[in-house]
């Protein structure tokens, strides 16, 4: 099946395929399939954000980033819907905010039922080369909760390394590495 995503906005990152996925800049037209997917609360499990309330709240969010820049101008706003190649299946996103001293926040989320594919490995390995060509980021940074094994196994296979552990319960690990 086919796929035509929506039309992006000018300043949006570009799209690209992986062997299996389809990287699309998010926008708000992608919010009611994307609605169900992300609601599971499972996803959140590690995460101190809840699921989205409702796709109108989803919505307003994708509106708000899809812009690309945060208001002051101070962070760079990347965001892509990931989905499978062959039939245009949700996998999941990606996400990058690119601050002025040169860090790269990245981020992820692959849907319960695309997990354990192989498709968090391939998503991040695009966005790593993705931010290697950009020449605003001279460093990669990700925050994990520290029960989150497979997150935290997923960013060492991709050449992270633990830079700092922040106190708390249970607290984060923060991995980095060059682009």
């Amino acid at each position: 099946m086919t796929h035509a995503p929506p039309p992006s906005p000018p300043h949006a990152p570009p799209p690209a395929r992986t062997p299996s996925l389809a990287i699309e800049p998010l926008v708000a037209a992608h919010a009611d399939a994307l609605f169900a997917p992300l609601a599971d609360p499972r996803l959140y499990a590690y995460l101190s954000a809840p699921p989205p309330a409702s796709v109108d709240a989803l919505r307003a969010w994708i509106a708000r980033v899809e812009h690309g820049r945060s208001a002051d101008g101070a962070e760079r706003w990347l965001n892509w819907l990931v989905r499978h190649r062959d039939d245009g299946a949700i996998v999941g996103t990606l996400q990058a905010t690119v601050r002025r001293d040169g860090c790269a926040d990245v981020a992820y989320m692959v849907v319960v039922a695309q997990q354990q594919r192989g498709f968090g490995r391939q998503a991040l390995a695009w966005l790593v080369e993705h931010l290697a060509s950009d020449p605003d980021v001279r460093r990669l940074r990700a925050t994990v909760d520290p029960r989150n094994v497979a997150s935290l196994a997923l960013l060492r296979g991709a050449g992270f390394a633990v830079v700092a552990e922040v106190a708390g319960d249970p607290g984060d690990v923060v991995l980095a590495r060059a682009p």
